[in-house]
């Protein structure tokens, strides 16, 4: 974003708050900025601001974070220099740095779908709840404080213990334990399907990676959802993640761009 010089304003904008989930500036009755924010599905809320000039910019970045209580979060491309300095004076910190893509789900010819002997797949849906939820808590311990910078979305509750839905997550079992996860997710509008998804955590217990679990996850995942009718899921990786971003890159994704995570943490 490149704002334009201050003296093209010649007085401070008028901040309204239209709807819950949005805020309008006004100078003499003109547009000159708009807020929004955007809870996601993990119970984060992400905003973002669009104005012309950098008075504007912290004028609604100062209504929009004493409106909103709690931790909120904001993505930026990690090339723009002035949104960043924007919303770190505005009191948000960077917390990760993370690479976006997009991949197909049409099955690759010379891509076949494999899978380490003795490994079994279940399909989205198909895991036991319970099962699935003590190997998401066997992950959180085998990655430590790793787990919080990975990049997903999981649904969790006010102590944390809301358990993942088995209908976005395709595991990976050997002898009925269970080894590896991948979450996708459809993304819906008005009830229907977008023909998008989104895919999340995919994470393998660290005695069973580097064998293609991952990979077989992943590209179980995605057949499912080519079958649905999905044709492009996107996801993102945590940087440096040379693995994830190899796995991507081996099934054809296409990088869309780099970004900044800044997060404000709740009280």
């Amino acid at each position: 974003m490149n704002f334009l010089p201050v003296t093209a304003l010649e007085s401070a904008a008028t901040i309204t708050r239209p709807e819950t989930t949005s805020w309008t500036a006004h100078i003499d009755g003109q547009l000159v900025g708009s807020g929004d924010a955007t809870p996601r599905s993990d119970g984060r809320l992400f905003i973002s601001i669009d104005a012309w000039h950098r008075p504007v910019f912290d004028q609604l970045a100062d209504a929009m974070l004493a409106d909103l209580p709690g931790e909120l979060a904001t993505l930026v491309d990690d090339f723009d220099q002035d949104l960043l300095d924007a919303w770190q004076s505005a009191g948000l910190n960077a917390r990760r740095r993370l690479r976006q893509f997009a991949l197909s789900t049409e099955p690759r010819a010379g891509l076949a779908q494999a899978r380490p002997a003795g490994v079994e797949l279940l399909p989205l849906g198909g895991a036991d709840p319970e099962f699935l939820w003590r190997l998401e808590r066997e992950l959180r311990a085998d990655a430590g404080e790793g787990w919080a910078q990975m990049p997903f979305d999981l649904l969790r509750g006010p102590a944390g213990d809301t358990p993942p839905s088995p209908s976005e997550y395709a595991v990976a079992l050997t002898g009925g334990e269970y080894i590896g996860l991948a979450q996708a997710r459809p993304v819906m509008r008005s009830g229907r399907l977008t023909g998008r998804a989104w895919l999340g955590l995919v994470a393998v217990k660290s005695e069973w990676r580097h064998r293609g679990v991952a990979t077989a996850l992943v590209q179980s995942a995605l057949a499912e959802l080519h079958a649905q009718g999905v044709r492009t899921a996107s996801t993102e990786v945590t940087q440096p993640n040379d693995a994830a971003i190899g796995l991507l890159e081996g099934l054809g994704a296409q990088q869309l761009s780099d970004t900044v995570e800044l997060v404000r943490h709740g009280e």
